[in-house]
């Protein structure tokens, strides 16, 4: 059996009706029923309708189309949570049942019950683990249907900030060999050693078979330019459902060292053969070195390297928490046009394709566990974190906690030691940290049990604490916490913005310039984690309502740069650059505050090219001017010795005439991985950007889908899922996806008083796993057949017996004849169900796909249907229009064939045509 990997991503229904699983009617019968390995009821049957809930692909958040609501919980942006369902139907191969199937959930956000056909296998509680079911033991093959359904209830949560609601990461289908590598059971580990490094591998094999089974694995490294770099081959033998670990090293002698600036992945590629089939795994790693120093910072690859990074939440505008790979990189690309070189994952472990992207882009990552807890429950979380990102290079250093109330406590240091101890098992190459708010002098707290300090703001403790620990590396782990409002030139408590000036913070926080200078001064401060790079939903802060998303952000939350961008551009690049703020269309006459924020020694402002001065720049002041407003070109010039090495201008616009639309992504795909970004803006007549307009902008799109519209508005309250949307200071921003088989995307922006502009994206494919067919037909479960042959033809109106397991038994459809009439010429049998056949319809089809024998087909004891079948055929019979809801259906089956062989030998199932 070959591997296959498939993507389970669309085709499902969901609705945010809260149903039970338990019966709806409590009889002895159906609390047996219920306590059965299968038996639980409502969504999760297999004959359950859902024919009235609504298509969606995944990933899905279904909070963020909620209404704003005064009354709802401010942390969490005053959207309902709640609870949702979702269903997935697939069929399987026959040959599937050979091998083991895997269903793979990289996360849900919200306590997720998880049901295959019936069968409850899966009880979740955390919003940010993924987590993998072996289907093969409960799973149909064949012409069989499989329903995945999946109770999630938000009702409760994790964190004080937005987490969404719902299946808010990929699902994927992992069809593979009874021998194979265990979810995340590789670990790559490369050492460096006098002569040159070498690779420690590490494999945990299963065997999910009830026989021991024996192979071969090989692994090859393969360099960035795809040569072979090393190979080893080593024997497996695994006891039948045991487990194995492999291990094997290879000397690799002068490696591309993986690095920010040049971030070169090698992938280890493993192949374990075996008389059951090949199973491959490819795992990406890369060669790098680090180094915490207590006095001197973070060091890699044996050179000094301040960390100059953001913290951020995982929402985005007009998606929620459903950031797909392609909309990461836009992110993270952008974070890196500031002079970012790290993010830390506030505060739990982040999506997968998050930190595929920090590989590929040379970003630094914190990695951060959610729960401060030695309970068996977190620290499998904590667990299966490191398990799964521990071959990432850009993953650095693993936080434990965040701000936690027992952080200076004896309790917290006890934990905290019982964490790293955990982590360390798993993965000894990276430290462990703790993020402090507080308690960094208590003797007997977590701050000195970890292998580096994280100091939550407190800029004026740095030097206290290195005078108490000078051999404690310690880190500015968040920061900051400044308010911004992009496009706004003067703060306005009664509206609830501010201005881009760096001058108002958060109580506990600091400015830009005020962190950038604490930190960057002190070599044993590694770096700087900023509060926050994007503003994120809820916590709204320091306003409340209407406020309903932060105004922490660097970007807001499209992504669109606040003016402090450029502000930390200066700090954190070598490049000569300028910024000029504010915008330049303002009252006649207004006095106008002008700064600049730049890295050269000196700035120049110009007024319609009137120079009014040239100052020396200090980094933790920056220049401003007071210039009275006249319309034209306001010009800054940065000069380096003496000479001009940057400039930036910013023009007054006219009224707006013309719409204008960018797309920053260079590609669109079919995959679910992809969607298209379309920023949208306004210009005068000259195309003149203009910052205060505030048009309303319709949206229409051919050959996909409108996914959602933001503006960075953090007082907004329009709805993501609106086909229209205002501009806030000249900016908004529409997200689409393309349909599966569409060959290009077209966008069609419309605004009242200045017509239409549209664009037309190219759809292409590329190389990712294809989507796992839906089964159109609803399989009917829940039947009963009479125990014995019965001589007479059976009353079909008769209740007597229905419910009474001395005359009925359960029966299943597996291409077996049923005893009650297998071998008996003449005798009769019969089945019953009770199923909801959906609402009023034409076209309702029940069938039988495989019978033999004389049936009968009754709907309510109505007769809608009979056939003979002296050999296996299909039967089908139309149900009446009128007959809706839950009915009775029962057969009656008569052994009249050659062969002597009756029955019913494969699932029944509705079909709407």
């Amino acid at each position: 059996m070959e591997d296959r990997r498939l993507c389970l991503d669309r085709g499902w229904r969901f609705t945010q009706n809260p149903q039970s699983v338990l019966p709806r009617v409590i009889t002895h019968d159906s609390v047996y029923a219920f306590a059965k390995g299968d038996g639980a009821q409502g969504p999760a049957m297999l004959n359950f309708n859902d024919a009235d809930w609504a298509p969606v692909d995944l990933p899905h958040d279904w909070q963020h189309t909620e209404p704003y609501e005064m009354t709802g919980v401010v942390s969490h942006g005053y959207q309902r949570t709640g609870i949702g369902w979702y269903r997935r139907t697939f069929l399987l191969e026959p040959e599937d049942a050979q091998g083991d199937v895997t269903l793979s959930f990289e996360g849900i956000s919200g306590i997720a019950d998880i049901y295959v056909n019936g069968a409850k296998l899966l009880h979740n509680e955390s919003c940010y683990n993924g987590f993998h079911l072996r289907l093969s033991d409960i799973a149909s093959f064949g012409a069989t249907p499989n329903v995945v359904a999946v109770r999630v209830d938000k009702t409760a949560w994790e964190g004080w900030w937005y987490e969404g609601c719902g299946i808010n990461r990929h699902v994927w289908l992992i069809r593979r060999p009874l021998l194979h590598v265990a979810d995340d059971g590789v670990w790559v580990k490369p050492v460096r050693e006098a002569e040159g490094w070498r690779v420690c591998l590490e494999w945990t094999v299963e065997n999910t078979g009830a026989e021991p089974l024996a192979g071969t694995l090989t692994a090859e490294i393969v360099d960035p330019l795809g040569e072979p770099a090393g190979r080893q081959e080593a024997p497996v033998a695994v006891e039948a459902f045991g487990r194995a670990t492999v291990r094997a090293s290879c000397a690799v002698a002068d490696p591309l060292l993986w690095d920010v600036d040049a971030p070169r992945l090698y992938t280890l590629h493993t192949a374990l053969v075996s008389p059951a089939g090949v199973n491959r795994v490819q795992t990406r790693f890369g060669f790098r070195e680090t180094r915490f120093d207590a006095r001197e910072g973070f060091f890699l690859n044996g050179r000094p390297l301040k960390l100059l990074g953001v913290c951020n939440h995982l929402d985005h505008a007009g998606i929620g928490a459903t950031i797909p790979r392609d909309l990461w990189r836009y992110r993270v690309e952008l974070l890196k046009g500031m002079g970012c070189n790290a993010c830390r994952c506030s505060h739990n472990p982040p999506p997968a394709a998050m930190l595929d992207v920090c590989d590929e882009l040379g970003v630094l990552v914190m990695d951060e566990n959610r729960s401060f807890s030695t309970s068996r429950d977190a620290l499998g979380l904590l667990g299966s974190m490191v398990r799964r990102d521990r071959n990432h290079p850009c993953v650095i250093l693993y936080s434990l906690f965040n701000e936690e109330p027992l952080q200076g406590t004896p309790k917290g240091r006890r934990i905290a030691l019982r964490q790293r101890a955990e982590v360390r098992r798993l993965d000894d190459t990276r430290p462990c940290m703790g993020a402090l708010n507080g308690g960094m002098f208590e003797p007997d707290g977590a701050a000195t049990a970890l292998d580096v300090t994280g100091i939550n703001y407190y800029l004026d403790s740095y030097d206290r604490f290195h005078a108490l620990h000078p051999d404690q590396p310690m880190i500015s782990s968040e920061a900051v916490s400044a308010f911004a409002t992009r496009g706004c030139v003067e703060t306005d408590e009664a509206r609830q913005v501010f201005s881009n000036y760096d001058e108002a913070c958060a109580d506990w926080g600091e400015t830009a310039r005020e962190a950038n200078t604490a930190v960057l001064a002190r070599p044993f401060v590694m770096g700087l984690f900023v509060w926050t790079g994007f503003d994120y939903r809820g916590e709204p802060t320091p306003h409340e309502w209407p406020s309903v998303s932060s105004h922490f952000g660097v970007m807001d939350a499209c992504g669109f740069p606040k003016d402090t961008y450029y502000l930390y551009r200066a700090f954190w690049t070598k490049e000569p650059s300028i910024h000029v703020l504010p915008h330049w269309n303002h009252r006649p006459g207004a006095e106008v505050r002008v700064m600049t924020y730049t890295n050269c020694e000196e700035a120049e402002l110009f007024v319609n090219g009137r120079s009014l001065g040239r100052q020396p720049n200090v980094m933790a002041e920056q220049c401003a001017w007071r210039v009275p407003f006249e319309p034209g070109e306001l010009r800054a010039v940065g000069y380096r010795a003496g000479k001009p090495a940057a400039e930036d201008a910013v023009r007054t616009a006219g009224p707006a005439r013309r719409l204008r639309l960018d797309v920053p992504l260079s590609a669109l795909y079919r995959d679910t991985d992809s969607l298209a970004v379309v920023n949208l803006s306004c210009e005068d007549a000259h195309g003149v950007f203009c910052p205060t307009e505030s048009a309303r902008l319709s949206i229409a799109v051919t050959g996909g889908r409108l996914l959602g519209v933001g503006n960075g508005d953090p007082n907004g309250h329009d709805r993501d899922d609106d086909s229209c949307v205002r501009l806030f200071n000249g900016r908004a921003q529409a997200l689409f996806a393309a349909d599966g088989d569409a060959q290009e995307l077209r966008v069609i922006v419309s605004a009242e008083h200045f017509g239409d502009a549209s664009v037309t994206l190219p759809v292409a494919s590329r190389p990712f796993p294809p989507d796992v067919p839906v089964s159109e037909m609803r399989l009917l479960g829940g039947w009963r057949v009479t125990q014995t042959p019965l001589a007479e033809k059976p009353d079909v109106t008769a209740e007597t017996g229905l419910g009474d397991f001395g005359v009925m038994d359960p029966v299943a459809f597996t291409g077996v004849w049923q005893p009650a009439l297998d071998g008996h010429p003449g005798a009769y049998a019969l089945y019953r169900a009770k199923v909801n056949v959906g609402p009023s319809a034409h076209g309702r089809h029940l069938v039988l796909a495989a019978v033999q024998g004389t049936v009968e087909v009754y709907a309510n004891h109505r007769l809608i249907a009979r056939a003979e079948r002296f050999i296996k055929g299909r039967v089908e019979a139309e149900l009446p229009v009128s007959l809706s809801g839950e009915c009775q259906l029962s057969l009656v089956l008569r052994n009249e064939t050659v062969d002597r062989h009756a029955g019913i030998l494969e699932p029944i199932s509705l079909v709407q045509r």
